[in-house]
């Protein structure tokens, strides 16, 4: 029996958004916390995806994203403590930084570079003369 038999209800959404609302926290202990919570959510989430009960979705990561906790998680990046700063490299990395790598494909990455339109890499006949 899966864990997420029906669509998400609002029990789960009022957790996750508390310990978005968090966040902000002055008290680096509350956001240390939080951190974990949604560290353990988002394993959830995982775990449900690769159990085929949630399609190829972390349902938890989107929640996140969708109430705009990511920005927050992103911005703590920049916090004084070092163990929050830790603790949001791992959960970046583990959860948004593979659906950004899958997002850009080596066509893509190719793609992005300069490319100027009707310049086809013509050279004059004679060359060319710099003097």
């Amino acid at each position: 029996m899966p864990l997420l038999e029906e669509p998400m209800t609002k029990s789960s959404s009022w957790l996750v958004n508390g310990c978005i609302n968090l966040l902000i926290c002055p008290d680096p202990r509350i956001v240390t916390v939080c951190l974990e919570g949604l560290e353990n959510i988002l394993k959830v989430g995982e775990a449900e995806k690769n159990q085929g009960n949630t399609g190829d979705v972390n349902v938890f990561a989107q929640m996140i994203e969708e109430a705009e906790g990511l920005e927050k998680i992103e911005n703590l990046q920049d916090h004084d403590n070092n163990e929050i700063y830790e603790k949001v490299v791992k959960i970046l990395e583990t959860y948004w930084l593979e659906a950004e790598d899958e997002q850009l494909t080596f066509g893509d990455a190719h793609q992005s570079g300069f490319h100027f339109e009707g310049a086809e890499n013509t050279v004059p006949s004679g060359g060319f003369n710099f003097s």
